[in-house]
């Protein structure tokens, strides 16, 4: 009778520890899941700000380039309304000189 009691209790036992590594193995499947999740979120959030820092970062570039673009071509202008300007300069004492 004891010996009997003593096999039932080894393998009541012995189901105890089969069942608790499984249960310790899906927990630790859960576990490892949900932190995979949690970190391809994570990472996808980091990569969404990056793509938008990098979206900023063109249209300021773009506005900087339009500036430049922009005083290239005051520049030009200016240069050519003041070569005008002194040209029509250096012609009137040759005007005034032949009226003379």
């Amino acid at each position: 009778m004891a010996n009997q009691t003593a096999r039932v209790d080894v393998a009541d036992a012995e189901m105890m520890g089969t069942t608790g590594a499984q249960d310790r193995d899906t927990k630790q499947r859960i576990l490892v899941a949900r932190l995979k999740r949690e970190a391809a979120v994570e990472e996808n959030e980091q990569n969404q700000a990056i793509q938008q820092s990098q979206a900023k970062l063109a249209v300021v570039t773009a506005e900087a380039k339009k500036v430049e673009e922009i005083a290239f071509i005051e520049a030009e202008l200016s240069a050519e309304v003041s070569l005008h300007f002194f040209s029509a300069l250096l012609s009137v004492p040759l005007v005034i000189h032949a009226l003379c």
